[in-house]
This record gives structure tokens, sequence and C-alpha cells, in this order.
């Protein structure tokens, strides 16, 4: 199993105002980051792209200016490296957010890989078709320009999305995607394939067996095909139809190092716990819908 840690800004200590009100209770300061980073550097942290599976895998989303400026700056320090996913209309637009030049630098750290966040920040499951798809191809040919480098996996704005989207994703050339779904991902159920498979991506050869054992239709096949033929990466996640996102862990201000322990030590209890938690709010998201829930979250903040 492996658990992906997702993180998005970082402000100086005593400095929190370089951040947004709405995004500040996912912030962290400098020192609660570092002290974070001493304990990933004694675990095995990778990217999913490698000989074998990380037990820990490190994600940023939105595209904080504090990506460049303090948090790559302490993961270089302990050779940690990291998914970065960016909105790509923040860039050189937004307040606080990086330029497309610093966006470039960070892409040739070594170990920081660039990841699409969308282009607006829209949540996929209030988009049409046209929407959703514009989207995924936008946002990562956006990125692709800037820092001349592939891109390849995704992370959905508020981890919302829906059928269309995942039926859209290896159209747009995505072989990875992330979502927001508290969890721990089955590494061994990465590459197993087969109808059985709940979360998380396949790799490329078992999605080839899945498709010889007849557990994905032909359409899929032919995607599939072209997404084989093109992957020279042993360790590059593929897509099945139907296919969930990667679970990741949301790292909040408030989280405390006693928490971040049971985190790393995959307390299986406190998942089941936050999980429960989680399922509460998708259901009043489900009742209220997103603008209104994010409305009301954006209303209690201002208190």
């Amino acid at each position: 199993m492996s658990v992906v840690l997702m993180y998005h800004g970082i402000f100086p200590d005593n400095n929190p105002d370089v951040i947004d009100a709405e995004d500040l209770p996912y912030a962290l300061s400098v020192s609660d980051f570092t002290r974070q980073l001493d304990l990933l550097a004694q675990s095995d942290v990778g990217l999913y792209d490698q000989s074998k599976m990380p037990e820990v895998v490190i994600t940023f989303d939105d595209g904080h200016a504090s990506a460049i400026e303090l948090a790559a700056p302490l993961l270089l320090e302990r050779e940690l490296p990291a998914y970065f996913f960016v909105t790509t209309d923040f860039i050189n637009q937004r307040d606080g957010f990086m330029s497309g030049d610093e966006l470039a630098e960070l892409s040739r750290m070594r170990g920081m890989c660039i990841g699409s966040h969308g282009v607006t920040h829209r949540f996929f499951d209030d988009l049409n078709s046209s929407e959703s798809l514009d989207e995924l191809i936008s946002s990562k040919r956006a990125l692709e320009s800037w820092c001349e480098a592939r891109c390849d996996s995704l992370s959905f704005p508020g981890g919302r999305f829906s059928p269309q989207t995942l039926a859209q994703l290896l159209e747009a050339g995505y072989t990875q995607w992330f979502g927001s779904e508290i969890g721990l991902v089955d590494t061994d159920r990465l590459h197993e394939g087969g109808e059985h498979v709940a979360t998380g991506s396949l790799l490329p050869s078992e999605l080839k067996n899945a498709v010889e054992n007849g557990h994905v239709d032909d359409s899929l096949e032919r995607e599939s095909d072209a997404t084989l033929s093109a992957s020279s990466d042993r360790w590059q996640l593929a897509a099945l139809r139907g296919q969930q996102p990667l679970e990741r862990v949301a790292i909040r201000r408030n989280t405390q190092l006693p928490e971040f322990r049971r985190i790393m030590c995959q307390d299986l209890n406190y998942f089941r716990q936050k999980r429960r938690n989680s399922q509460v709010k998708q259901l009043i998201r489900s009742v209220v819908g997103n603008r209104l829930y994010h409305g009301l979250y954006k209303s209690i903040l201002a208190r």
C-alpha cells in the first residue's frame, strides 16, 4: 500500500497573509512542513514512474508561488520528488501564483513532475462534455508548452469528476489521475488488472492482459493499444474505463505531527474515520450541489 499526500500552499512562519483566506485551511507554515518532510525523509518517497511502487507520494495542487519559493528547495535538500498539479489560468494571472518562467524552472528541478489541475479550477462534474474535454486538453497543452516536457498526470479540482470525465482521460492523453477521496492506494491492485480492480489505474502490461481476458470492450481496446504503443515506461499508469482516481490524504494547516504519524503509519482506524466524515460531506454536497456547498464553505471561513 502507498499513501499519497495532498498539499497546497506553504507560508513563511508568522506570515499566513500570503495565502488567500479561502485556501488557508489547506496551507502549512514552513516549520510545520519542514517537520513533516524530516519524517518523510525516513520513508520510501517516490513517483508512480519508477522501478518499484513507493510507500509515499507527495503532491501539490493549484500552482501557488510557494511551490517553487518554499516547497521545492526543502524537497531538494532531502532529495524528495513530488507532483505539482497546476491550474493553468492561474499562471501569470493570479497574485500569489507562479509565473510561466517559474513553472518552467520548477519542471527542470530534479524529481519535480508537473501535472494538470485543469484550466479554470472549475469542478469537472459541473461541466458538459465539450467543456470537460477542453479543460483536459487545453491545460495539458499549455503545461507542455511552458515546461517543454510531456504532461501525463492530472488531479481533479476539488476531487470532483463525472463518468464522462473518466471516459475522456485517454482521449486527452493522460495516464495518471488523482482525486481527493481519502484512502490508501493498493499498489498490488495497480498491477493485478482484471475486473475486480476498484481503485487507481492499471499499468500498460496489465491493461493489455485485461483486454485479452475480455474485461474491456473493443472501443477501449483500440484506445489502450494506442496508449501501450506510446508508452516506454513500465510504471506509467494507464486507464481502464470506470477506473476511479488514486486516493489522497489532504494535509491541512491543523494537521499536527501525531496525526501525520498516523497517516504515515497507514493507521486503518484513522482512514476509516476520515472516510466516514468524507462520505457525510459528499452526501451534503450531492443534495445542495457544488455551488451552494462551496458558498457555505466560504461563508463559514469568513466568520
